[in-house]
């Protein structure tokens, strides 16, 4: 593979052939992630877990789905949901990648571009599925991983 770093010197070539050997062993050293509840189908209880921490009042995104309806789904819907999240999960999918960008004004003249700020806006439908397997890591992490020397955090 070319590296960047073969046409643009920014170290020497004997420290650039350390830093790939160490990569090289720490590849080497590491196994794939097998745990079967990193791997399992998103469960009904997650889904309902993860409603029940959204907070209300939030925006909605171009999907118009908001937290609100999220929390009053039925049981019916629900599965659904928990169905969907599964699908996606199975396909490697992430369908919730649009979001609506308004530029909000911070101080000074309002003709200055460099004045604003962007808020995104992104489906909450995706932040819920993004959470549920945030909290799938979280937990892995913390009951499978201990902090090395080198791992900050």
């Amino acid at each position: 593979a070319n590296l960047y770093s073969d046409t643009h010197t920014t170290i020497d070539s004997s420290r650039k052939a350390k830093l790939l050997e160490e990569a090289n062993q720490l590849n080497e050293d590491s196994h794939p992630v097998t745990d079967s509840n990193l791997n399992a189908a998103i469960s009904l209880h997650e889904v309902i877990n993860a409603i029940k921490s959204l907070k209300l009042g939030k925006a909605s995104s171009s999907d118009l789905i908001n937290n609100e309806i999220l929390s009053s789904l039925d049981l019916s819907n629900l599965n659904f949901l928990t169905d969907l999240f599964n699908l996606c999960l199975d396909n490697g999918c992430y369908p919730w990648n649009t979001s609506i960008i308004t530029p909000l004004h911070k101080k000074g003249c309002k003709d200055n571009p460099d004045n604003y700020r962007a808020v995104a806006v992104s489906s909450v439908v995706g932040k819920l599925f993004s959470t549920i397997l945030l909290d799938r890591l979280i937990t892995y992490r913390r009951e499978k991983c201990t902090n090395t020397t080198k791992q900050l955090g």
